[in-house]
């Protein structure tokens, strides 16, 4: 009895004292191993753990994904420096001791985000694709529909829009309006739906939904079928999917071309769609020459 006291006392003064309590055994419950491009000078690990940033001799940042997939190889001309991960998953500090050094670098992580089945405006097979992850209760996001409307009318034949939901939980009425959109999308009203939600963003109520379709002049009893069918809401379901999929955290999120924006002026934007389409037009052109060096 004396000796179990003594044990549980021994334990707890270990506890409170801040101490680890020693284990009889330690044993390696998983491995994984990731066979690296190159020797690594340093390494690090996204806050998140998604990412594995691995720094080579030559400077080169080796990206791996959490599975150990190499994702890509970033050139940064810094040898000799060391890597650590910021603030965020895709900011990286280098340092390099002897060139009394600090660089702040930020990543573009390319996401491949499903657009298929989700309302869009603009050429279907559109050079630029925007993706906009928003919620109709969410200010912002009303204040940024504006935005992409001048988007739209300045690349009518070049962008491609695409609208996908994404709920959040303190908002009550959010879930009725995005499958509402979706209702009226049924009928070829989604986009006029969608600018008047927005409009009303702090005043949604069931009737005034209602309201909108009326106004809209929409097919009373498919509205409500559609509204209410199993479908519309596994086509919201598979938005959030598609959301966490593409590490979003919050709304509005816009993606150009699967890049994320970090600057969501209209400034901002135009200039994203400016160097995605100097992408293009450089492609093309190796494309053409290529073309006709085979065929002289």
């Amino acid at each position: 009895m004396r000796k179990t006291i003594g044990g549980f006392l021994l334990v707890l003064g270990l506890l409170l004292n801040g101490q680890p309590v020693p284990a009889e055994e330690i044993r390696i419950s998983g491995e994984r191993k990731i066979q690296l491009k190159s020797p690594p000078v340093d390494l690090a690990v996204s806050v998140n753990g998604n990412w594995i940033y691995a720094l080579d001799r030559e400077g080169d940042i080796l990206v791996y994904s959490g599975d150990g997939k190499l994702a890509g190889r970033v050139p940064t001309g810094e040898r000799g420096s060391r890597i650590k991960v910021g603030p965020a998953e895709d900011v990286l500090l280098l340092t390099n001791p002897e060139k009394n050094s600090l660089r702040v670098v930020t990543l573009d992580f390319v996401k491949d985000i499903r657009t298929e089945g989700s309302p869009f405006k603009g050429p279907k097979d559109a050079p630029i694709v925007i993706t906009e992850f928003t919620e109709f209760q969410c200010p912002h996001c009303a204040a940024l529909a504006p935005v992409l409307r001048q988007v739209h009318e300045k690349y009518p034949d070049q962008v491609k829009i695409v609208f996908k939901n994404f709920l959040l939980k303190n908002h009550r009425f959010g879930a009725m309006a995005a499958a509402a959109a979706l209702a009226a999308d049924h009928q070829g009203s989604f986009w006029p739906f969608h600018d008047r939600l927005f409009e009303n963003g702090r005043e949604l109520s069931d009737e005034r939904i209602k309201n909108i379709s009326i106004e809209l002049g929409l097919n009373q009893e498919k509205f409500l079928r559609d509204m209410r069918h199993p479908e519309t809401m596994r086509r919201i379901g598979r938005d959030l999917e598609d959301a966490q999929k593409a590490g979003v955290k919050g709304v509005p999120s816009l993606f150009v071309n699967g890049r994320g924006v970090r600057d969501r002026s209209l400034n901002g934007i135009v200039a994203m769609i400016e160097e995605e389409l100097r992408k293009i037009t450089i492609v093309e052109k190796e494309c053409a020459e290529c073309t006709e060096k085979k065929n002289p």
